[in-house]
């Protein structure tokens, strides 16, 4: 397997791939902790799209660089946490469980509240 890109390790154990010799914003970073951060290359620089976090948490990004703001969390338990609001605001507004079932939150960041719950309907397995 052809490779052009670079590695780099510091003392404290983080990692960075570069995904070119040329290249001066790595591709993706994995810290000593064991997140790995993943980012994309756009016209205002460097932009960190994901982070996978030790516990397998799959964080999504979004916005340009320097803004950017967490959309959604996929969790280890099959659960999704989407979120809303500008960088470091977020506030979580839906969770969609691995059963089917959906929260709907509203409120201010680091206070919002349950508004409604929709359960996934049972099958009746042709019972009537």
């Amino acid at each position: 397997m052809d490779d052009d890109g670079r590695w780099e390790i510091s003392q404290n154990g983080t990692v960075k791939y570069f995904s070119s010799h040329e290249s001066r914003s790595p591709t993706w970073v994995k810290d000593p902790d064991g997140s790995v951060l993943h980012y994309e290359k756009t016209a205002s620089g460097p932009c960190l799209r994901r982070a996978v976090l030790p516990n397998g948490d799959d964080e999504i990004y979004t916005g340009d660089r320097g803004e950017e703001r967490l959309m959604k969390v996929h969790r280890v338990d099959g659960s999704v946490y989407h979120f809303t609001g500008e960088r470091s605001k977020e506030r979580l507004v839906r969770v969609q469980r691995a059963d089917g079932s959906v929260e709907e939150y509203e409120g201010a960041s680091g206070a919002e509240h349950v508004v409604d719950v929709r359960d996934v309907p049972k099958r009746s397995n042709g019972e009537k």
